[in-house]
C-alpha cells in the first residue's frame, strides 16, 4: 500500500474505514446481522463462486480475443487472476494488467496496453447494457411487462447503433474529444493525444462487424455470469424479496462496482451500503452483509488464483510489484518530459 496508495488516496481509505465503523456501530442491529450469518445458504454461495470464476474465464477468452489469439489460454489466465491480485495490493489496475500479461502472457506492452483499453470500452458498454436492464425492472414494476421490454430493447439498439458509428468514425470521435478534453484546464494535451492514439490502436482490433460482434457476445456473457453471481449471492440470504427486487438490487451494485474492476477493501463496503440504503432498495443490515459477502468471494477467488498463477510460472509476487512500479515511473517520466518540452 505505501508503494502505490497516495496520500489523497489513504485519506479516501481512512474516510471509508471510519464511515463503515460509523455505520456499523450506530445503523446496524447487531442481531439481525448476526441472523442473517447463521442463516446464510452455503449452497447458494459455492454456486455463485463458481459462477463468478466463469465470468473470469470468459474475460480470459476476451482479452485473447482482443489479442488476435496469440497468447495461449492458460497464460492469459494467470496473467489475468495475477493481475486481479495486485489489485488488492493498491496497484493502479490498468497498470497491473498490462504488467502481468506481459511478463507471465508474452505481450507486447503496447499492444496488452491496445488490447486491455478495449476491454475497458467494452466493460462501459456493458453497464451501459445495466443500467438498461435497472430501467426494464423498474419499468416491470410500475407498469406491464411488454411495456418494459419495448423501452429495454429499444435502449439496447440505440446503444448498438452508438457503438457501431463510434467504431466506423473512430478517429474523428477520438480526436474530436481529444481537443474537448484539451480545453479543460490542468489536463496533458500531449498526453490526451497519446492516449487518444492508443484507443483508435485499440479500436482496430474490432474494426469489423464480425470481430465486434463476437467481442461484444462474450462481454456479455462474462457480465450475465456477474450478474447471476450478484443474485446468488442475496438468495443466499434468508431475505422475503420478490424475484425482480432481487434482481434489481444485483443489477444496481453491478452497474457501480462489478466484479471487473479494481475494487478497494472498506471503500467497496460503503459504496455498495450507500447505493443501496440511499436508493431503499434494502435496510442498512442486508446491505452490510450483502456488502461483506461479495467482497469476500471476489478477494478470496483473486487471492486462490493469484497464487496458484504465481506458483504455476515460478514468479514471486515482489517481482512484479517491482515491475507495475517501473511502469508507473516510466510513465511519470514521459509526462514530465512531455511538460517540460
Amino acid at each position: 500500500m505505501q508503494a502505490f496508495g497516495s496520500r489523497r488516496q489513504l485519506w479516501i481509505i481512512g474516510g471509508a474505514i471510519l464511515l463503515f465503523l460509523v455505520i456499523v456501530i450506530f445503523l446496524v442491529d447487531i442481531n439481525d446481522l448476526i441472523k442473517l450469518f447463521r442463516r446464510i445458504n452455503w449452497f447458494d454461495l459455492a454456486v455463485a463462486a463458481i459462477v463468478l470464476l466463469a465470468g473470469y474465464l470468459l474475460i480470459t477468452v476476451l482479452l485473447r480475443y482482443l489479442l488476435f489469439n496469440q497468447p495461449d489460454f492458460m497464460p492469459t489466465f494467470y496473467a489475468i487472476s495475477v493481475g486481479f491480485m495486485l489489485n488488492l495490493l493498491f496497484v493502479p489496475g490498468v497498470v497491473a494488467m498490462v504488467v502481468t500479461t506481459h511478463w507471465i502472457a508474452k505481450v507486447d506492452i503496447a499492444q496488452a496496453s491496445s488490447a486491455l483499453l478495449v476491454q475497458k470500452v467494452l466493460y462501459q458498454i456493458m453497464r451501459l447494457s445495466t443500467l438498461a436492464l435497472i430501467i426494464i425492472l423498474l419499468a416491470g414494476q410500475e407498469t406491464g411487462t411488454s411495456v418494459s421490454i419495448t423501452s429495454g430493447l429499444i435502449l439496447l439498439v440505440l446503444t448498438f447503433v452508438s457503438i457501431i458509428l463510434v467504431i466506423r468514425y473512430k478517429e474523428r470521435v477520438v480526436t474530436f474529444l481529444a481537443t474537448q478534453l484539451s480545453r479543460i484546464r490542468g489536463l496533458d494535451e500531449e498526453q490526451i493525444r497519446s492516449t487518444a492514439s492508443t484507443v483508435i490502436a485499440g479500436l482496430e482490433t474490432i474494426s469489423s462487424t464480425r470481430r465486434l460482434m463476437i467481442s461484444l457476445l462474450l462481454s456479455y456473457a462474462a457480465w450475465i455470469c456477474f450478474l447471476i453471481f450478484q443474485y446468488l449471492v442475496l438468495d443466499s440470504l434468508p431475505l422475503r424479496l420478490s424475484v425482480i427486487q432481487m434482481w434489481l438490487i444485483a443489477a444496481a451494485v453491478m452497474a457501480v462496482m462489478p466484479p471487473s474492476i479494481n475494487i478497494i477493501p472498506i471503500l467497496y463496503h460503503v459504496v455498495v451500503i450507500l447505493l443501496l440504503t440511499t436508493t431503499q432498495l434494502t435496510n442498512v443490515t442486508v446491505a452490510v452483509v450483502y456488502a461483506i459477502l461479495l467482497h469476500l468471494l471476489i478477494t478470496i477467488n483473486w487471492t486462490v488464483l493469484g497464487n496458484w498463477s504465481l506458483i504455476r510460472n515460478h514468479l514471486r509476487l515482489g517481482q512484479l510489484v517491482e515491475a507495475a512500479k517501473a511502469q508507473i515511473a516510466n510513465r511519470r517520466s514521459k509526462s514530465s518530459a512531455r511538460e517540460g518540452a
